[in-house]
């Protein structure tokens, strides 16, 4: 907690937990990450990154435009969407959702014991790196990653079938 904080909840409790009420501590908004943005962008605060002192707050994050960037998630339970571009997502702590734009069947999935790899057929989403994802949210469904993980399975999309696993 802040300073300030501190002192105005000590000098006035019921006006801060009124503000409290009005002023959440996280935002819950979908955060949209500029297009022209490249690198790493993080939820996370770094005093050597002036703008985490204001994103460590965001629950949910997108990648817009088609630059190759990242995201480094925080402590929460997130959303989070990358861009058309070629992304790292790593949802870190909490339980983090990756939202993409189409149906399960339209994507190749592989997996190994720390990562996902997940490439949109359709190049909407691009070929993605998921760290520490708990939940690939599809148009159609949401799957587990655990599910994916505990048998070692790769996801192939195929035409013809619409859906599929191969061994690994």
């Amino acid at each position: 907690m802040l300073k300030h904080e501190q002192k105005s909840k000590k000098k006035d409790p019921v006006g801060y937990k009124t503000l409290e009420l009005f002023l959440p501590k996280n935002f819950t908004y979908m955060d949209r990450i500029s297009p022209h943005f490249s690198g790493t962008f993080s939820m996370t605060h770094d005093p050597k990154a002036p703008y985490t002192f204001k994103s460590q707050h965001i629950m949910n994050a997108r990648l817009t435009g088609s630059n190759d960037s990242n995201i480094d998630a925080n402590a929460m339970d997130n959303i989070l969407i990358g861009n058309s571009g070629n992304n790292t997502i790593n949802g870190k702590d909490g339980t983090d959702i990756v939202q993409l734009s189409g149906v399960s069947s339209e994507y190749d999935i592989s997996s190994d014991s720390s990562e996902i790899t997940i490439t949109d057929t359709q190049n909407r989403d691009g070929k993605d790196t998921l760290i520490n994802i708990e939940v690939l949210r599809f148009t159609d469904k949401d799957i587990l990653v655990s599910e994916i993980k505990k048998v070692s399975l790769t996801y192939k999309s195929h035409p013809a079938m619409k859906v599929g696993w191969l061994l690994c």
